[in-house]
């Protein structure tokens, strides 16, 4: 319920009353008044100058149309008082003018760690002002700015301060207007910065570029885990990069993409990327784990003629990841959801169009048990393959390292020697392990 304006003139007057006799039990003054006068310039500059002897209060909230007369009063207490960890004037007005107060008393603040300027009509020049001090001030994680019409201006001058920063782990930019420049840099910003863990970009019609570059982002970034993107018109676009880009971060836990129209697929698919990077137990089984609902997307989204690009797509990618992995027991995993059943994997090898590829998919046909009919299907695609393709380690040629699988058939070999009969001579003549045959 709000109070009338001798009730809050009453209570404020009591309230400064305590914070100047210091007492001991007060630590959080709350001060809201929804009048139509404004008393907010006045009673800011009362208890400013009473905080200047308090030495127990530590959180002060003050929501009284405070304006940038009495934004520049706290700011000149603030740089004497060692005992204020948290101020909140979100929903006041104090513009620019008095953002740029507060921003070069906290340039030198060692023990406020929290700041709400919210809904404070402090524009591009208030964010770039309050961005030279993050470039200073070692104390503050938390600083909310939402609702401040900063627009890109204000978002690349933040972001370059932050690059620097390494005490901020939570900032809230809600609708400020960024727009995708505002998000681009940020981006650039949070591929650098190791230590925030939350953004607020809800609101900002970033709209796909700037998805695309927050999706460049969540590849390098390693310590963001929460990230607020609703309404910002990127729809599929963004959402897809948004998704391909979480395959490979491992710590982003909560993703808040409400209100973009995306389809509901791949809403799904990016719900369940972010629960595995809940719930794995370590950087490597979150990225095997989500390769393979990827390459499982991938294989199972074959129609008519996408089947051999989204085959061919599958394979790259499973390559290209059983690389990263060390541990053959994440190829193997890898190895054997992209072939599946025999069937399927039959599919999977007649897709392969690159002689690269294929050498790739048939070396490690083999060390990851495939069945047979996989194997023969890579060869008869690729009979070249039988000839050029040795597998180093067992010196066998596909040909023959097919012979020793188990359920092989005499007839897949005969077949393909009677495709490529040079390897008579070329492969069965070649003694193996001890040089070629003089």
């Amino acid at each position: 319920m709000s109070l009338s304006e001798s009730e809050h003139l009453t209570r404020t007057k009591e309230t400064i009353g305590r914070i100047a006799a210091n007492d001991p039990y007060l630590t959080e003054v709350r001060l809201f008044y929804f009048g139509e006068n404004d008393l907010g310039d006045s009673e800011a500059v009362q208890i400013a100058a009473a905080l200047r002897v308090n030495t127990h209060v530590v959180t002060l909230n003050l929501f009284i149309s405070i304006g940038p007369v009495g934004a520049a009063a706290l700011a000149k207490t603030l740089s004497n008082n060692f005992t204020l960890t948290t101020l909140n004037l979100g929903g006041n007005k104090i513009g620019p003018v008095g953002a740029a107060a507060l921003a070069k008393t906290l340039s030198n603040n060692f023990t406020l760690t929290t700041l709400n300027l919210g809904s404070n009509k402090i524009g591009p020049n208030g964010a770039i002002a309050l961005a030279g001090m993050l470039s200073n001030n070692s104390t503050l994680t938390k600083l909310d700015l939402d609702t401040n019409k900063i627009g890109p201006n204000g978002a690349i001058a933040l972001a370059g301060m932050l690059s620097d920063n390494s005490t901020l782990t939570k900032i809230n930019l809600y609708r400020n207007k960024i727009g995708p420049n505002g998000a681009r840099a940020l981006a650039g910003m949070l591929s650098d910065n190791s230590t925030l863990t939350e953004i607020n970009l809800n609101t900002n019609n970033i709209g796909p570029n700037g998805a695309r570059a927050l999706a460049g982002m969540l590849s390098d970034n390693s310590t963001l885990t929460t990230l607020y993107l609703s309404s910002n018109h990127f729809g599929d676009a963004g959402a897809t990069v948004l998704a391909d880009a979480l395959r490979t971060n491992s710590t982003l836990t909560s993703l808040n993409l409400r209100r973009n129209k995306i389809t509901d697929s791949i809403r799904k698919k990016i719900i369940k990327l972010i629960r595995i990077n809940a719930y794995a137990c370590s950087r490597e089984e979150a990225r095997c784990l989500k390769t393979k609902l990827c390459i499982e997307w991938m294989v199972d989204a074959r129609e008519g003629d996408e089947a051999g690009a989204q085959y061919e797509e599958a394979v790259a990618l499973t390559l290209e990841e059983m690389g990263f992995f060390p541990e053959p027991e994440y190829r193997r995993e890898l190895f054997h959801t992209l072939l599946g059943s025999t069937e399927h994997g039959e599919d999977v090898a007649a897709s392969v169009e690159t002689v690269p590829r294929g050498r790739a998919l048939c070396l490690y046909s083999a060390d990851c048990g495939a069945a047979p009919a996989v194997l023969m299907k890579i060869l008869r695609a690729h009979p070249s393959l039988c000839g050029t393709c040795r597998d180093v380690e067992h010196k066998l040629y596909p040909f023959m390292l097919l012979a020793t699988l188990p359920d092989a058939e005499a007839g897949d070999v005969m077949e393909l020697l009677l495709q490529c009969p040079s390897l008579v001579a070329s492969g069965i003549g070649e003694p193996i392990g001890r040089g070629k045959s003089k």
